[in-house]
This record gives structure tokens, C-alpha cells and sequence, in this order.
């Protein structure tokens, strides 16, 4: 096996570890991944994650943890559905678009810079007259803008796609599909596609209309990465269940324990990036290991 990659402890708080493509070596190894290609993937993983826990709630799925809007209005939504008719009173709009612009739909304090929302989110309740957890997203042109506290962290993720939640008190499933464009300081922009299933089990039974308790997510499916030559297809595991703490505030990264496996052939060489959490509010680390 080969020596793994860990990304140094210290640049924890940026927004995108595939940024460190500024200081580490940009160009692809004649086998398996090198660093810079290591953090893009491992980044990009990471953000998919998080946003599918944001995914598992309505109220999360427009307004994510732990954001701050600049304009300085606390946790209050920046934006408000077309329509707020919720005819079975469980929290999902039967049928409502929310459109995203910045402002007011910037955000500070967010991995040591800003953070901003343009696009479109439409959402609907699958079973409008029996109050439940599930509902049904379609994503137009949402874009993710991060301005870091320099320009080699900057980066643009740009999203299409559909997602279906589905679920009951004792566990949700969530089916998220999406096409990403994404940029990175030095190098080409990805294009991502990513068919995943998320599952989540509480530590207690869910409630209508309560936050998201504790409990543990699986990830699997797939997930493809093209960025010039680079093409490669990836299997997502979830190696070992990813610890939802619900208690940990005022951070995106409510993560506290867990490790995923993006897996598949790199520059000729099989092997896997690994994604492993270890504290709430830290950024996980990505190691790439050969087979």
C-alpha cells in the first residue's frame, strides 16, 4: 500500500481544501492521486456531505447550519417561499420556489470568509393532505460563491439537480442526484456528477416540525469527477457511519466522527481517498491510499 497523503492540521478553516493547489504539487502523478488532486476530491466530498445533512430538513435545505447572514439578521430565512400554503401543516410547503439572491442571501463567518446563495429551489410536499418528514427538490443553477481570505481560496460551485426525501420517526432516506461545475485557484473546473443515497438514523424518534436530532448517516452510490484529462469514476462506501451531533452550534460542520471512501482508478493506479471526521467543527482530513 502506499504512503497515505494527510492534509496538514493547520489550514483546517479554509473553505475548500482543494485550494491548496496554491502549495502543493498540481500536476497528476504518473500513478494515483497527488496532494492537490487528493484535497479537491476529499473537498468536494466533504461539502456534498454536509449539504446532504442540511438536505434532511426542509428548514436546513433553505437556510443551512450554522450560517450567520452578514446583513447581520441572525438565523432568520433570506428568503421566502412563492407560496407558504402548507395544507397538512408538517412543515413542507405543498408547492413553493425560493429564489436565492446575494444580498440578502450572503453569509459571514463562514470557514474564515464569505459565503453567498444565488438560484433556484423548488420544493414539494409528495403527500400534501398527510402531514410527514419526506418532500421533493428540484435544483436550477444554484450557485455556492466562497470569497476566502485570499483569491487562491475562491471558488464557484454551481448545481443542478433533483433530490426526494422520503422517511418516517424512526430514520429518513434521502435520494440526491445532482450535476456540479466547480472551479478551483490554478486549475481547470470540475465537472461533477453525483448519484447518492443518504440515510439517516436518529438517536431518538423524529418529530414533525422539531429540529434534527443525533444520529448517524450512511452515504452511498457513485460519483464522477472530470477536470481536463483527469476522468475518473468513483464509488462512494461509507466505511464507517458519520456521527450527527446536534448539539454542536454555530459551525456548518456538525460531523463529529465517521469516515467515507471515494473509490476507483486515478492515473492508472486503483486506490481510494478517504474522508475521515474527527471533531465537531474541525474539517475532516483526505488521505489517498493505493491498492
Amino acid at each position: 500500500m502506499t504512503r497515505p497523503w494527510h492534509r496538514p492540521a493547520g489550514l483546517a478553516g479554509l473553505a475548500l481544501s482543494a485550494s491548496l493547489a496554491a502549495c502543493s504539487n498540481s500536476s497528476s502523478p504518473s500513478t494515483g492521486l497527488g496532494n492537490e488532486q487528493t484535497s479537491a476530491i476529499g473537498g468536494v466530498v466533504r461539502d456534498d456531505a454536509e449539504d446532504a445533512t442540511n438536505a434532511l430538513s426542509v428548514t436546513t435545505a433553505v437556510q443551512p447550519y450554522g450560517l450567520t447572514f452578514s446583513g447581520g439578521n441572525g438565523s432568520a430565512a433570506c428568503v421566502a417561499g412563492s407560496s407558504t400554503l402548507d395544507s397538512d401543516g408538517d412543515g413542507v410547503p405543498d408547492n413553493t420556489t425560493y429564489d436565492f439572491t446575494a444580498p440578502p442571501c450572503s453569509f459571514g463567518s463562514f470557514r474564515g470568509g464569505s459565503f453567498s446563495l444565488t438560484g433556484r429551489l423548488i420544493i414539494q410536499d409528495p403527500t400534501p393532505s398527510a402531514a410527514g418528514f419526506g418532500y421533493t427538490a428540484t435544483i436550477q443553477n444554484l450557485i455556492f460563491a466562497y470569497d476566502g481570505p485570499g483569491t487562491a481560496n475562491d471558488y464557484t460551485a454551481t448545481g443542478n439537480g433533483n433530490r426526494t426525501l422520503s422517511g418516517t420517526s424512526t430514520g429518513l432516506t434521502l435520494s440526491d442526484s445532482a450535476t456540479t461545475t466547480r472551479t478551483f485557484s490554478g486549475q481547470l473546473a470540475a465537472t461533477i456528477v453525483k448519484t447518492w443515497s443518504v440515510s439517516f438514523s436518529p438517536a431518538t424518534p423524529l418529530q414533525i416540525n422539531q429540529p434534527l436530532p443525533s444520529g448517524t448517516i450512511t452515504i452511498d452510490g457513485t460519483l464522477s469527477w472530470t477536470r481536463g484529462s483527469e476522468v475518473f469514476a468513483m464509488t462512494m462506501t461509507t466505511q464507517k457511519a458519520l456521527a450527527y451531533d446536534a448539539t454542536c452550534t454555530n459551525t456548518t460542520q456538525r460531523i463529529k466522527d465517521g469516515e467515507l471512501r471515494a473509490a476507483g482508478t486515478f492515473n492508472g493506479k486503483a486506490g481510494y481517498v478517504r474522508i475521515s471526521w474527527s471533531a465537531c467543527g474541525t474539517d475532516p482530513q483526505y488521505q489517498f491510499f493505493g491498492s
